[in-house]
């Protein structure tokens, strides 16, 4: 999908009035991000995208984006009769937080069938976000089993390591997405997704510790997840793996005045993280150039454009340093 960010002076109560300093169109939503990410973090192997977009002036912007970044697009599919997807993010100057304001389109077309399995080359494959795209979200009648779960027992029939990367929406069916942790390898979710999935209260963001997230994460293994759960907050970031010691990191000390907003940090750490395990290193290897990941993309309004080859990343968050957590 397209983000279109705009950096407000402060989020208004309903019939009040913004002022909107910056607007700026990037590439938006879990699974393009992570791939333009991996393309600026300088990933060593070839990157293929899966979509359903329209065919419109914003999914040629895609296609256009897509070639720059060196990205394969001949599984993209588009819709005359539906729009491209896209999202506004109302970002605060002062605090970095976020509002979403998402536009399914042509996403609620993206189906089984359109994940080419059997004669893809890739060894990871990553979904973003279940909850979100209706058409693999919806239960199969003859199977009782949702398309993402359906789509992850023939990705892992194929040899797919699968990853997975949820959205905090109100209105997800989240124990519809609960069922499909049992096909999920890599899990992506930060403190307020976890407790969704959980069917927990949501922890307040100021009383967020590693400690609550690793529990988080030993919870989710215990519901099925089959290599790590990796959880994400402000303060820092976790992995919680099976058979391993979870390790964490603290947030990486942005100074304020680099700070420009926080929208796809947690797709840029996504990013690090997979590159890191597409590369064989250690958990805490992975956790570490994903932090790195995230705190470079906190350089630009938009999701990827702060982002920087890996090796930059980890010089940066070397040092500047991580916050304890």
């Amino acid at each position: 999908m397209i983000d279109s960010t705009k950096h407000i002076d402060h989020y208004p109560e309903p019939s009040r009035l913004a002022t909107v300093s910056e607007i700026a169109r990037s590439n938006g939503g879990g699974a393009f991000n992570v791939l333009v990410n991996l393309a600026k973090l300088a990933a060593d192997f070839p990157l293929t995208g899966v979509g359903s977009i329209g065919t419109d002036a914003a999914g040629d912007w895609i296609l256009d984006q897509c070639r720059l970044h060196g990205i394969d697009t001949k599984h993209f599919h588009r819709h005359v009769d539906a729009p491209t997807s896209g999202t506004d993010v109302m970002t605060e100057r002062d605090s970095g937080r976020r509002t979403f304001f998402y536009l399914p389109g042509a996403n609620a077309r993206l189906a089984l069938q359109d994940f080419p399995l059997t004669t893809a080359m890739a060894r990871i494959l990553y979904l973003g976000y279940p909850g979100l795209v209706p058409a693999l979200d919806a239960t199969s009648s003859s199977t009782n089993r949702t398309g993402v779960v359906e789509l992850f027992t023939e990705a892992h029939r194929q040899g797919f390591v699968v990853a997975a990367d949820l959205v905090s929406a109100e209105r997800t069916d989240w124990a519809a997405i609960a069922t499909a942790l049992p096909y999920v390898d890599l899990l992506f979710v930060n403190e307020w997704e976890a407790a969704k999935l959980l069917s927990l209260s949501p922890i307040p963001e100021n009383e967020v510790s590693a400690e609550m997230l690793i529990n988080l994460g030993r919870a989710l293994l215990g519901r099925g997840v089959r290599r790590a759960v990796i959880l994400h907050s402000h303060r820092g970031a976790v992995c919680v793996p099976t058979g391993a010691h979870s390790v964490q990191l603290g947030a990486v000390r942005v100074a304020p005045e680099e700070l420009k907003g926080t929208c796809g940090a947690g797709d840029a750490l996504a990013a690090g993280f997979l590159l890191g395990f597409h590369r064989g290193e250690a958990w805490s290897d992975c956790l570490e150039l994903a932090v790195g990941a995230a705190a470079t993309c906190l350089h630009d309004l938009s999701a990827s454009n702060g982002i920087r080859p890996w090796r930059d990343c980890l010089a940066y968050a070397r040092a500047r340093g991580f916050g304890d957590f």
